[in-house]
């Protein structure tokens, strides 16, 4: 993620990293060095990740239609 902001920061990018951006993975940097001390940013941390992840993919899911062969039905 340090790579990201430091690319984004270039001067070979045609579009710069926003300051919105940076803050916010500044912030996923410092929650992710802090999660070995404390249970409670662990729990969150993992659970929200999981459940961002898990409506993304349903929402993929949804969007794009099951190919299907016209021998062997779904494949």
């Amino acid at each position: 993620m340090t790579s990201v902001i430091r690319i984004g920061q270039s001067k070979f990018v045609s579009v710069p990293i926003d300051e919105d951006s940076q803050e916010r993975i500044f912030n996923c940097i410092r929650m992710l060095s802090e999660m070995s001390t404390s249970k409670s940013i662990n729990e969150i941390f993992l659970m929200d990740t999981k459940a961002a992840y898990t409506k993304m993919v349903a929402t993929e899911e949804v969007r794009l239609p099951v190919p299907t062969c016209p021998r062997r039905g779904v494949y």
